[in-house]
């Protein structure tokens, strides 16, 4: 099986428990693996799944809500890609870099 991925999709949202990260955007860092198919894409993007567009939807959701946890933004993403990109399994990780003040980055994955 081939895979589709795409690494270090970002967005700005409001997200957080705390109510000042309510107040202000963080970058969340977004990559996305999808198993695929590609015997039969013969250069044509309408035998494949359009990355752009897979790209500027998940960004457009993300940038215009807003969430209390990176395990909600990864999952309500995962489904929009399902739903949306009629995928039937897609793994994800959501980061949040510099949510701890003594760690580099927090991160969760999913595959759904």
């Amino acid at each position: 099986m081939d895979l589709l991925h795409i690494s270090g999709l970002s967005a700005m949202t409001h997200i957080g428990v705390h109510a000042w990260e309510q107040r202000i955007l963080q970058q969340l860092l977004i990559d996305i693996h999808i198993p695929i198919d590609l015997t039969t894409c013969n250069n044509q993007l309408e035998n494949t799944i359009d990355y752009d567009d897979l790209c500027q939807r998940v960004t457009a959701f993300v940038e215009s809500s807003a969430f209390v946890l990176i395990e909600t933004v990864a999952e309500e993403i995962a489904q929009l890609i399902k739903d949306e990109f009629h995928v039937n399994e897609v793994t994800l990780s959501v980061s949040k870099p510099h949510a701890i003040k003594n760690a580099k980055n927090v991160c969760i994955t999913i595959s759904r």
